[in-house]
């Protein structure tokens, strides 16, 4: 490997004008010498693409996608590094991150390597690592799996394809899996190379009821698939089923706040497929909840 391998980064965008330029300033900040920043953006009207015009390293590519994952999968088709990092619009690297992941990638048989993630924002800031839980499955199921910290060798998406479009939050999550899945390899940096920026039009951690309920759906439908097709002696399945049951349990309850009653049955109906006891347990959740709420 070369002192300074070429690094990748793609950045999907549409109407972040407001937000843009702190991203891209905090790639030319890393004042590595060997970096391509390619912007897929969506068709901007709102300023992007003027501000763009503003830095003539980047590579922009500007037309209708059908959704974020859409935009990374037409990245990857472009890229030439040897490494690949995806940096959001609203986000930040912080100083250093590209150096500390070219020296992590010196073990030729590493996949990926993960750093430390910052949140700020919302009145809020917290850090957040990989080993949230014990077991990496554990963490990508049920904790923050922090994926704009995740470098990967450009052969990785040749090995397990590109992202499924069919997710439109959770895509990057179901990536993840795959990759965990296969047993490929991954280092944990023990220093925070990226800042998520948290607001209320973040795309997966804003505030709203739509959000959240969309987040719970994908998560149902990620782990529902994966349940499908582990083999039922494979211990990791019981993991994929006690995520299904957790997110279907607060759909149901989500459902009810929202006074949704088919939204409410639809996912009533499926816990109960799996779980001949879902009912109960969702009369368990639903009266913590709401007890607690009354207590607040």
């Amino acid at each position: 490997m070369t002192s300074f391998p070429l690094i990748s980064i793609i950045t999907p965008s549409l109407n972040r004008a407001t937000m843009i330029e702190s991203a891209i300033q905090s790639v030319l900040a890393q004042n590595y010498p060997n970096v391509e920043h390619l912007i897929m953006d969506g068709g901007s009207t709102d300023g992007t693409l003027d501000i763009l015009k503003n830095y003539p390293h980047l590579r922009v590519f500007s037309g209708r996608d059908d959704g974020m994952y859409d935009a990374l999968n037409r990245g990857l088709a472009l890229v030439r590094g040897e490494f690949i990092g995806f940096l959001n619009t609203d986000d930040e690297y912080l100083p250093g991150a590209f150096q500390n992941i070219v020296s992590a990638f010196i073990d030729v048989d590493l996949d990926a390597t993960v750093g430390t993630a910052e949140m700020t924002g919302m009145g809020l800031q917290y850090v957040l690592s990989i080993d949230q839980f014990d077991d990496i499955f554990d963490t990508l199921l049920f904790g923050v799996p922090i994926f704009n910290s995740w470098f990967f060798r450009t052969g990785v998406f040749q090995k397990l394809g590109a992202f499924d479009t069919s997710f439109r939050i959770a895509g990057d999550r179901e990536f993840l899996v795959r990759f965990a899945l296969a047993g490929l390899h991954f280092h944990k940096l023990k220093k925070i190379i990226y800042c998520y920026r948290l607001h209320g039009d973040s795309l997966t951690l804003g505030k709203n009821k739509n959000q959240v309920f969309s987040i719970l759906e994908e998560h149902i439908k990620l782990s529902n698939n994966f349940d499908n097709i582990i083999s039922p002696d494979d211990p990791k399945r019981e993991k994929f089923r006690k995520w299904l049951k957790r997110d279907t349990l607060e759909a149901c309850v989500q459902a009810i706040k929202n006074r949704n009653i088919s939204q409410f049955l639809k996912y009533l109906r499926l816990g109960k497929q799996y779980d001949e006891f879902f009912a109960f347990s969702f009369c368990l959740r639903l009266f913590a909840r709401f007890s607690h709420a009354s207590t607040n």
